[in-house]
């Protein structure tokens, strides 16, 4: 079963050797080098800085390959808390990260996007609305596994840190 193209854009990509600009309703076939998907919904983290996965920015990726993500994360939060952030991998498997926020010119680069990461969430813009970017490159070992990003509040705090039904991801195959 493949995976159902939504979006207005028309991607274009390339598998068993063609190049085919997408168009909406189109499905790629389920070996495509080309994952995408988007939250369903809302999720929300109260008062807790531990880790939890994402229920939707998840995906599978086999042995030995390498796969380029990029995650749109749209998110609220409150004024006195961050965001904690890291990537889920397989046993044996390297990432690295890059994270960037809306309005910045600096990002920041993490070598090892397998452990926590607290980035300021509450200063962009003044307001309690987030965009980030975060760019990440995994390559797997010998083991077959889930890719997932896992987040939290970097700081406990009883307004809720929420990820927005937005938000993305686009993992290309190498």
């Amino acid at each position: 079963c493949g995976t159902r193209i939504m979006a207005e854009k028309k991607p274009i990509v390339n598998y068993s050797g063609e190049l085919k600009e997408l168009q909406p309703g189109d499905t790629l076939p389920s070996q495509s080098n080309v994952i995408a998907k988007s939250k369903a919904g809302d999720e929300s983290v109260t008062s807790s800085t531990t880790s939890q996965s994402d229920d939707h920015l998840t995906f599978n990726i086999g042995a030995s390959e390498t796969w380029v993500i990029q995650y749109d994360i749209f998110l609220t939060v409150g004024a006195s808390t961050n965001l904690k952030w890291k990537i889920s991998v397989p046993s044996g498997a390297s990432a690295a990260a890059h994270i960037k926020a809306q309005g910045s010119a600096i990002g920041i680069g993490i070598s090892d996007a397998t452990s926590d990461t607290t980035t300021s969430a509450s200063s962009q813009s003044g307001s309690n609305h987030g965009y980030y970017q975060i760019f990440a490159k995994i390559t797997s070992s010998s083991t077959a596994g889930a890719v997932t990003l896992q987040w939290a509040q970097g700081t406990s705090s009883g307004t809720a840190l929420t990820l927005k039904s937005r938000s993305k991801l686009v993992a290309v195959r190498e």
